[in-house]
């Protein structure tokens, strides 16, 4: 089984009331969750633009937040 791959070239996360440099730490916690959330058959494919919304509760911790972002993408790359 060959590892499945996800080059993100720009994330963006806009979050109401979120500074700026804890969204860079998100980001970086999201992209790390990639990988649980990846199918190993992952197809290879290219995609410009991949916009999704997730609705939360307001006191999810942001580990949580980083979880159910990764799972939205990875939904969208399938």
């Amino acid at each position: 089984m060959t590892a499945s791959r996800v080059h993100i070239d720009e994330l963006q996360i806009r979050i109401e009331g979120l500074l700026p440099e804890d969204a860079d730490i998100l980001g970086r916690e999201v992209v790390k969750r990639l990988g649980d959330h990846l199918p190993g058959d992952l197809q290879t494919k290219s995609l410009k633009r991949l916009e999704i919304t997730v609705t939360i509760p307001l006191d999810t911790p942001r580990e949580r937040l980083a979880h159910r972002i990764a799972g939205q993408i990875c939904k969208g790359l399938v």
